[in-house]
């Protein structure tokens, strides 16, 4: 375990404090469930918190379970993710159900490697539920925190396996959990791409205080949707999600030419929304 300096010290203390005080209040912070705390971060990946607050309660509350969810209908499941987008995400989730059940004895491991090893889990999502459920002292390093930690704290990082360390180092011993809230909410709060510098409490410490070369790399942003063959996947699934049953209702009612229906239908039968022999 790396030693922290005096500056970074007092930085972790001002966050933590500021956390405390300011934290959002958001339905996947009022439980440390491993599963539950699983199913909010596949949620949030790639979607805001704002949209997944809406429909995190109702699933959740329909599939409460490891073993609920791994017998969900797929047609149900995607009817009550409608809203949050990359609906392979879902299915993914419900995969990961099954594992969850079938590889360890239907409980969300506490290890890092087993968590990676389940579908649709990465290296984020593994830290993330191992900080927030299992309190282990780990960094989550998503979008928000990554960028706290480029600017306040370490500078630019290129490598990702030295900036976990540092991450890892900069958690609070057993505050795993307030932890990851303070500097998540840090960097959807204040610590944006454009950043509110002056109402930050990390400002005098802070490397970059919002002048000179940002450390923070934005992340190449994702070709645009109107158009995409992502909208057109989201066409048939939103189709399917909303009760039409066969093969030929689908085409009929996302009005897509014969060739590109079948090429996203066929698609989306091998990544597991359907049968691909629906008649």
């Amino acid at each position: 375990m790396g030693v922290l300096d005096d500056r970074q010290r007092c930085l972790q203390t001002q966050l933590l404090a500021w956390g405390n005080q300011h934290r959002r209040e958001l339905p996947w912070r009022e439980t440390r469930d491993p599963f539950l705390v699983l199913v909010a971060e596949v949620m949030l990946t790639q979607t805001q918190a704002s949209r997944v607050a809406i429909i995190y309660p109702s699933f959740v509350q329909r599939f409460p379970t490891i073993a609920v969810l791994a017998e969900a209908p797929i047609q149900e499941l995607l009817a009550l993710w409608s809203g949050l987008g990359y609906n392979r995400r879902a299915i993914r989730l419900r995969e990961c159900a099954s594992n969850l059940l079938s590889q360890h004895h239907g409980l969300v491991p506490d290890d890092y490697q087993a968590l990676c090893s389940l579908p649709g889990v990465g290296p984020y999502i593994a830290n993330a539920i191992l900080a927030q459920a299992f309190n282990h002292h780990v960094g989550a390093l998503d979008t928000n925190a990554r960028r706290v930690l480029s600017r306040a704290f370490f500078g630019a990082t290129e490598q990702t396996r030295e900036l976990q360390r540092r991450a890892d180092d900069l958690v609070p011993a057993g505050q795993a959990w307030a932890w990851a809230q303070a500097i998540f909410d840090l960097g959807a709060m204040i610590c944006r791409p454009k950043p509110a510098c002056a109402v930050c409490p990390l400002e005098a410490g802070c490397l970059f205080q919002g002048r000179g070369e940002d450390p923070y790399t934005m992340p190449r942003r994702q070709s645009t949707f109107e158009g995409s063959h992502r909208q057109l996947r989201g066409r048939v699934i939103a189709a399917f999600a909303q009760g039409v049953t066969t093969r030929r209702e689908l085409a009929l009612r996302t009005g897509l030419s014969d060739s590109v229906f079948d090429q996203v239908y066929n698609e989306l039968a091998e990544e597991g929304f359907f049968e691909p022999d629906r008649a």
